[in-house]
């Protein structure tokens, strides 16, 4: 008996070994009860609540910048999608940050008091009239999605982009 019991804690051993792409957590692996047949219970010790499926709180789905090709003194639209898998949430912050290809900023806007049920997706839009000030180029606009408490709850530095034709 105790050879079947061994041999059957190394076939789950190797079992726990395949599967390192399981999300944080622990395998705890315990031997059937001495003296009986019992198989060994294999218990997923992750976080309460967790599961490999597991998404973050807030995921950003799309942002886009229409025209993705415009002149000086036209109006760009900016919108944003985010998606809250938790549960409803109050006070959040959306903010872009439109950047030259060097880096340089040339518009920071945000809006506050944004609220979002458990499930849902919230869009945000900004309007700019793009200013003679503006050189010709490429630019790359960056959402940043605040909690209440001003904490990062997803951020994509890259998440559109467009071209300042003249």
């Amino acid at each position: 008996m105790w050879r079947k019991k061994l041999l059957l804690l190394g076939v789950l051993s190797l079992t726990v070994l395949s599967l390192g792409a399981m999300p944080a957590g622990s395998i705890a692996i315990s031997a059937g009860t001495e003296g009986t047949d019992a198989l060994p219970a294999v218990t997923n010790t992750s976080p309460a609540g967790t599961t490999g499926q597991d998404r973050a709180a807030v995921e950003l789905v799309e942002t886009e910048a229409t025209p993705a090709v415009i002149d000086h003194l036209n109006v760009l639209t900016i919108g944003t999608t985010f998606e809250n898998n938790d549960r409803r949430l109050d006070g959040l912050t959306v903010a872009i940050d439109v950047r030259s290809t060097d880096g340089t900023s040339v518009l920071h806007e945000k809006q506050s008091g944004v609220g979002v049920d458990a499930g849902d997706q919230q869009s945000v839009y900004w309007v700019w009239r793009i200013p003679q000030r503006v050189p010709q180029g490429d630019y790359v606009i960056g959402v940043d999605v605040l909690g209440a408490g001003g904490q990062t709850m997803d951020s994509n530095p890259r998440a559109a982009s467009f071209t300042v034709a003249r």
